[in-house]
């Protein structure tokens, strides 16, 4: 996909879902990006492909706009570039406010597996990734077939010796009744 198609892609996926003016803060972030990486020797169509669907970023885009986040790429100043610094090489790990930023999360979350006893809980299962659906599908056949063992070794069990216990039950009732 050529830049121009993927900045296309992602403005009609955006538009009317966020501000104006954070729609073209995102166009210009990805152009700045595209071209950045394209100068740095890559093609169009290779730096496009290793940022994905459009149609998925406009939708991360959209959805932490919804959540109450900047709809803006973090740190992203029109006048200063793509990276979080201004730094429009894509090599944003040499500054200050990079580094500072990088160094609150880690506190952060040390902090927080601190408060947890270090314990990492898992709240969701995302059924968006293929082997994770092929997973789910295997695991419901599974407990299906094992559903389906059971069931069927006590149906075996039945009919192989339920008329014996019903010969058993019903000599077994006579007895009550005529002594009984």
């Amino acid at each position: 996909m050529r830049r121009t198609e993927f900045l296309e892609a992602l403005r009609d996926a955006l538009n009317s879902e966020i501000a104006p003016e954070d729609i073209r803060n995102n166009l210009d972030y990805y152009d700045q990006y595209i071209r950045s990486e394209m100068a740095g020797g890559k093609s169009e169509e290779e730096v496009t492909d290793e940022l994905g669907d459009p149609q998925l970023i406009a939708k991360t885009i959209i959805d932490t706009a919804a959540a109450g986040g900047s709809a803006s790429p973090e740190g992203y100043s029109p006048a200063d570039g793509y990276g979080p610094t201004g730094d429009t090489t894509g090599e944003s790990g040499g500054s200050d406010i990079a580094r500072e930023t990088r160094e609150s999360r880690k506190r952060e979350d040390t902090e927080e597996q601190g408060r947890d006893g270090g314990h990492v809980h898992f709240h969701e299962i995302d059924l968006g990734k293929w082997y994770v659906r092929l997973a789910a599908v295997l695991i419901v056949f599974f407990v299906m077939f094992l559903l389906f063992l059971v069931l069927g070794g006590a149906f075996v069990f039945i009919f192989r010796y339920g008329g014996v216990i019903i010969c058993f039950l019903l000599v077994y009732w006579l007895i009550r009744r005529l002594f009984g």
